[in-house]
């Protein structure tokens, strides 16, 4: 999460938000989460440190940040070479998001080591379980009032399942 008091207007901090971000994926892929530091990021990036702790209150902050990020491109993807909607929408998310772990599989494992150390009220929970099982939900609830699904069925259960 960027730091709220921090916007970006101009396209090239826009840019520069988005190297920091993509190489704070990339470090964490070759490295894992123990072996990001601020110092090395900035590095690879290209900024300075100074810029980093400017944007990013901490290492958490700037990675929470990094996989909102990967998360939204992934679901803006789907949103824009297709209007699925329902089981369709589904699949498409599913398939998006299972490329993207094969690619980079070590992101995702470190990913998902933060996320079984991370408490129920952390955002990392609500960026990749939460979130997902909302909008499973409304396309679930979609397929219903389609007359795809019968009724009685508890959709939320179903939402919490596919999703994990």
């Amino acid at each position: 999460m960027p730091n709220p008091k921090r916007t970006y207007q101009s396209e090239r901090q826009l840019l520069r938000r988005a190297n920091i971000l993509k190489s704070a994926r990339k470090v964490v892929s070759h490295m894992g989460y123990d072996g990001l530091t601020m110092r090395g990021l900035a590095e690879a990036s290209e900024v300075s440190p100074k810029t980093l702790y400017n944007l990013y209150k901490s290492k958490d902050e700037l990675l929470l940040a990094a996989l909102d990020d990967l998360l939204n491109g992934l679901v803006q993807t789907v949103h824009q070479t297709s209007d699925s909607k329902g089981f369709d929408y589904l699949l498409l998310r599913q398939e998006r998001f299972s490329e993207e772990i094969n690619n980079n599989p070590s992101y995702a494992q470190a990913m998902a080591r933060a996320l079984f150390q991370a408490k129920p009220e952390d955002i990392l929970v609500k960026n990749l379980l939460v979130t997902p099982i909302r909008d499973i939900l409304s396309q679930l609830k979609y397929e219903q009032r389609q007359g795809n699904l019968i009724q009685g069925l508890n959709l939320e259960d179903i939402a919490r399942s596919l999703a994990e």
